[in-house]
C-alpha cells in the first residue's frame, strides 16, 4: 500500500485511511512505518476559534503489519492543548512505527 494519511473518525469510532487527499477506507486499526506526524496549523485555528470538529493532525506512513511491542509509548494530540503530538507527555513530529488500535488509542516506538 502506497503512503496513506491515518486520523481518528470520531463519529465512527474508527481511524480514517486517506491516499492523494481521498478517504480509501475506515478501519479498526492500523499500523504505519516511517511516521510524520503533520498538525495543519490553519485548521487547527478553526478548530480552537469556533469549536468545529475538523481533521487538524494526521499521521502520514507506510502502512504495515508489525506487532506492537510491549515498550511503546503513548501517542496523543489535543487540539485544545498543546496542539502538538504528544508521546509520554514529550512532543514528537515523527517515529519509526506507530499503532493505532480499536480502543481509539494510537502508539508509538520508540524510533
Amino acid at each position: 500500500m502506497p503512503l496513506c494519511e491515518v486520523y481518528r473518525h470520531t463519529r465512527r469510532r474508527c481511524w480514517s485511511l486517506r491516499e492523494g487527499g481521498r478517504v480509501v477506507a475506515h478501519v479498526e486499526a492500523v499500523a504505519l512505518a516511517g511516521v510524520v506526524l503533520v498538525v495543519r496549523p490553519g485548521a487547527l485555528a478553526r478548530v480552537r476559534n469556533r469549536r468545529v470538529r475538523e481533521v487538524c493532525a494526521v499521521a502520514r506512513g507506510t502502512p504495515t503489519a508489525a506487532p506492537r511491542p510491549p515498550g511503546a509509548r503513548r501517542l496523543r494530540f489535543d487540539p485544545y492543548g498543546v496542539g502538538a503530538f504528544l508521546a509520554d507527555g514529550h512532543p514528537i513530529t515523527a517515529a519509526g512505527l506507530a499503532w493505532f488500535e480499536a480502543d481509539g488509542t494510537a502508539w508509538t516506538s520508540e524510533d
